[in-house]
């Protein structure tokens, strides 16, 4: 019994046991059965997700087999599901080499993703653009990659066509010569400037708008621009519901960046920026500064507009998409990061599954969501752009999409993803701003801008109906560019296009003549170049109405012709005056001379005749006066430099004036610097006719008081040159400010008139000029009742003593034997008494002889040393019978000896010399030593050694040659002196040379040189 109640109770036991293993088998099958329904809720959830995605997925192994895609893959490549997964990516993707396949896979190795841009083929061949980003996942235990395919077709199109207008509006502005610039009205910087202002004044456009619209400016044309953009502001803010489209032309002075200052034209209209609202001044700015030479018509610039349009591509939870799944009550069923970091910014607060999102957003938000998910939830797909305002600025466009899901037939929920278009749409602003900014300018431009097709014009701009006189474009549109053209100029053109076409050159200008709507004709400057318009081959020319320049040209010229006529005339006037001038002061200053020889005089009559000689001189000094205003204004005006001694000069100049100014009264003053230099090369003449005439008008305009002259040195610069300074100061009436400015211009006497002295108004102009053509300068202060003080600075070379040949004063006495018998013709008996009296007082024989017929009788009866012979006589002049005597064999001995009060011309047909008239006993006496013809005795003086021989071992250029041969030949002193001083700047020696030479009269020495 024992034993079958032990064996009863293991039997319960075991029973119980199985009972309890049965349970944990219906407990484990349960679970089972709960983790499939799980495992398939998640399939579930997962092949809705794939095939409700708007992009297309595919996965596939390593190898490249495909193991799934969704439906957004077979609708985009137009294959069923079977037939895509038959497929190898290879098969429908752009090509590409295994190479670059295998470096895919590498870079999925090392990073777990990769991006690439590529080409989808679909079934019927066409060819997608799309943007791929794949990830290395696990999947079913092996590694898989997930790739997920964009359509990027949309993003491409906005960048082609961005391309192509960023193309079309920079080849447009860099054709352009002109500078291109915008500016706002009211910060006055500069938003745009073309590059091509580096060629107008050497900054860049970045240096422009970096800095402020001053940077260009010159001070005075800052403050004056500044002043017009705040007129025409208020006055476009003023007028603005009426205003029409003026333009303002300016003149304004820019200083380039390397300090040079240039005259610009700049021509400006005032307009609202159309994306801004901002004030702008739109401007176009041309160099006027070389206007004969500006040929191209605008200068090619402008700055391209880039956008960078940045799609980062991810999938599901690394996506930037914002993606969600939701229920037929809206509830999320799924969403993505994205999704739940934008919706923690518009809801402020976090999201979670389950959350009913109509319920949680705002009430104008379910008024507009609530009937477009009904369509969903009713099986329709919906799609459309909208913009998220997140409340901090930041606004920002997303293109949104529903799709309903189906499950059996029955939409059970909907998905929703946001793409962020933002980018694309500032792309598309980007791009309308760029035609809008490009069509502005084109309107706004001044030039006349024409496009031709096929030969044919099919556009031209507003400023190309007003130069051709058109009201309609339509009268403009179809007819070709060289039917404007006037018939004379249809080669030209032809030829220019041709060049553009043909592709020699980038762009080619030329200057025609156009025939206007309305009949008339006017002078353009075409600039023709090739570009696509409409994406045809095109050919754009920009024409500039160029008649005022034209115009002005002619204008020029003429003005030039009759400026060299109105010149000569003068210069014909001058001469002849200065003849008739100095013909009677030969007289004068000759009789002067020869009274001053006479002993028998009382001291009052030699006073007399010393009046006589300061007035005469007085007058040719007037003379020569007026003939070097005309040299100076005529630009032949030349200093002759040489040697001397400054205090002489400064004595001499004392000498003079001291006598005038004890004769009024006045005391006069010389005040000289200790350290000035003792001998100077400069013009001795010139620098004594500047001090001569400040210290004569000192003397005149001062009644009472004192006259002083100041020289000091006011600086020492190198290679010994130093720079004086010379004050005449007085104690006068003084110069009123008015009167200062006009001080200076020739034929001008200011002051009382009941104080001006006589003269012509011309000493103070001429000291000017001469002080400036010596390198310095002359200026002036006064007071009135104090006085005036007249500045000259000047800088003269200093001069070693020893270099310097010290002057010999010398009278003559008479003259060695054998006497010479010198020949005066002449038709002015005054004239050749002036000449009798001087030569016989000297010694000499003389002859004299009123005509030529006279002068060649006597010259062949008594065989002459020497013949002085006016130029201008009655019946035959003095060249005749110069020829005649030359022609002569019993007169070859003879010198012949040219005079007259003109210039001189009459060496090259047998003068030996010319002796000016007035005559000056110094001049005749040393041409007849020169010559030959006399020796004279000397008395009264200490003689000083001979002079030394100037001894020549120098060659003369080739290049000066004829020029000295021909101022030798014709006796032109001034001319041969101007073409030494110009020699002296290559061989400063051979100038020396030739300058002794010149002036001891060695004419031969000279023209042996030259042979």
């Amino acid at each position: 019994m024992h034993d079958e109640g032990a064996t009863s109770e293991q039997l319960m036991h075991e029973i119980c046991a199985l009972r309890q293993r049965v349970a944990e088998l219906e407990r484990a099958e349960a679970q089972r059965k709960q983790a499939e329904e799980a495992l398939r809720q998640s399939e579930i959830h997962y092949r809705t997700l794939l095939d409700n995605f708007p992009d297309a997925i595919f996965m596939h192994d390593l190898a490249g087999t495909l193991m799934d895609v969704n439906q957004e893959a077979c609708r985009r490549l137009g294959y069923s599901k079977d037939e895509l997964l038959q497929k190898h990516p290879w098969d429908f993707t752009q090509e590409k080499p295994r190479e670059g396949y295998a470096f895919v896979l590498e870079q999925l190795r090392a990073n777990g993703q990769a991006i690439d841009d590529s080409e989808h083929i679909t079934k019927t061949g066409e060819r997608i653009p799309c943007e791929i980003a794949m990830r290395l996942i696990v999947y079913h235990g092996q590694p898989v990659i997930l790739s997920i395919s964009r359509d990027i077709s949309k993003r491409k199109q906005v960048e082609e066509a961005l391309s192509v207008s960023e193309t079309k509006y920079r080849r447009l502005t860099e054709m352009m010569r002109d500078v291109i610039w915008t500016l706002d009205a009211e910060t006055l910087r500069f938003t745009y400037v073309s590059p091509s202002v580096i060629h107008l004044h050497g900054y860049t456009s970045e240096e422009i708008m970096a800095a402020p619209m001053e940077i260009a400016l010159t001070g005075e044309h800052a403050s004056h621009v500044r002043q017009l953009i705040a007129q025409r502001s208020a006055e476009f803010l003023a007028n603005e519901d009426e205003q029409d489209a003026r333009y303002y032309c300016d003149e304004v002075q820019l200083r380039c960046k390397n300090g040079r200052l240039v005259w610009t034209e700049a021509v400006t209209r005032y307009a609202r920026d159309p994306h801004t609202g901002r004030l702008e001044v739109y401007g176009v700015t041309r160099d006027i500064h070389d206007r004969k030479r500006v040929e191209e018509a605008l200068r090619r610039s402008e700055e391209a507009l880039k956008e960078h349009h940045a799609n980062l591509l991810a999938i599901l939870e690394n996506t930037e998409d914002i993606i969600s799944l939701r229920d037929r009550e809206h509830r999320l069923v799924f969403f993505n990061t994205a999704f739940a970091n934008i919706s923690r910014r518009l809801f402020q607060r976090d999201v979670v599954g389950g959350v009913d999102i109509l319920a949680i957003s705002s009430e104008a938000a379910r008024q507009y969501w609530q009937p477009i998910l009904a369509r969903v939830l009713a099986g329709e797909r919906y799609q459309e752009e909208f913009e998220w305002d997140f409340g901090d600025g930041d606004v920002r466009s997303y293109e949104i999409s529903f799709h309903p899901i189906i499950k059996d037939n029955e939409v059970i929920g909907y998905s929703e993803f946001n793409h962020d278009i933002t980018a694309r749409k500032q792309a598309e602003e980007a791009l309308r701003a760029s035609e809008d900014r490009y069509q502005q300018m084109i309107n706004l431009s001044p030039d006349a801008i024409l496009v031709q097709v096929n030969n044919r014009i099919v556009f031209a701009n507003p400023a190309a109906l007003h130069l051709l006189r058109v009201t309609d474009v339509r009268d403009l549109l179809g007819q070709p560019l060289i039917a404007l053209v006037h018939p004379d100029d249809h080669s030209l053109l032809q030829e220019l296009l041709r060049q553009v076409i043909a592709g020699q050159m980038t762009s080619a200008q030329q200057d025609v003549k156009i025939r206007c709507h309305d009949g008339s004709i006017s002078d353009v400057a075409i600039t023709s170049f090739p570009l696509t318009y409409h994406g045809q081959f095109a050919i754009q020319s920009i024409a500039r109405d160029i008649s005022e320049r034209k115009r002005a040209e002619e204008a020029l010229q003429q003005a030039k012709e009759a400026a060299e006529a109105a010149n000569r005339a003068k210069s014909v006037f001058l001469a002849n005056m200065s003849h008739e001038l100095r013909s009677p002061l030969n007289s004068i200053l000759g009789y002067a001379q020869v009274l001053q020889y006479e002993d028998t005089f009382s001291a009052k009559h030699r006073e007399m005749i010393h009046v006589i000689e300061r007035s005469g001189k007085h007058l040719l000094a007037m003379i020569d006066d007026i003939l070097d205003l005309a040299k100076i204004e005529a630009g032949k005006f030349n200093l002759h430099l040489s040697p001397f001694h400054l205090p002489t000069l400064l004595d001499e100049v004392k000498a003079m004036v001291i006598i005038k100014a004890e004769q009024k009264g006045l005391s006069f003053l010389l005040s000289q610097d200790a350290s000035l230099p003792e001998y100077v090369e400069g013009d001795h003449h010139r620098l004594h006719q500047i001090l001569l005439n400040l210290l004569d008008n000192a003397v005149k305009f001062t009644s009472q008081g004192s006259v002083t002259l100041r020289v000091t040195t006011i600086r020492r610069e190198a290679h010994r040159r130093a720079s004086l300074r010379f004050e005449i100061e007085d104690t006068g009436v003084g110069i009123t400010p008015n009167d200062q400015t006009r001080l200076f211009t020739p034929f001008q006497q200011v002051g009382d008139v009941t104080q001006r002295t006589h003269g012509t108004g011309l000493g103070l102009a001429i000291s000017r000029s001469l002080a400036e053509s010596m390198g310095g300068t002359l200026t002036v202060t006064s007071s009135i009742g104090v006085g005036s003080v007249f500045q000259l600075d000047i800088p003269l070379p200093e001069i070693i003593s020893d270099d310097v040949p010290q002057p010999v004063n010398r009278i003559i006495v008479g003259v060695n034997p054998p006497v010479p018998t010198i020949l005066i013709v002449d038709d002015l008996a005054e004239n050749r008494d002036v000449l009798a009296q001087l030569l016989t007082r000297w010694g000499c024989q003389t002859l004299e002889a009123s005509n030529a017929q006279e002068a060649l009788r006597l010259a062949l009866q008594m065989r002459p040393n020497a013949i002085i012979a006016d130029l201008r006589m009655p019946e035959r002049n003095g060249d005749t019978l110069i020829r005649r005597l030359r022609q002569t064999p019993e007169l070859q001995p003879s010198v012949i000896i040219t005079s007259s009060a003109s210039a001189p011309h009459s060496l090259n047909v047998g003068s030996d010399a010319f002796l000016p008239k007035p005559i000056s006993a110094e001049i005749l006496s040393g041409l007849l030593q020169q010559l030959g013809v006399a020796s004279w005795r000397y008395q009264g003086e200490t003689p000083s050694a001979a002079p030394r021989e100037i001894t020549v071992n120098l060659t003369i250029p080739d290049t000066w040659r004829e020029p000295i041969r021909q101022a030798v030949t014709i006796a032109d002193i001034q001319q041969l002196q101007e073409i030494i001083a110009e020699m002296n700047n290559s061989d400063a020696m051979l100038a020396e040379t030739l300058r002794k030479l010149a002036h001891n009269f060695e004419y031969e020495r000279i023209l042996r040189m030259l042979s």
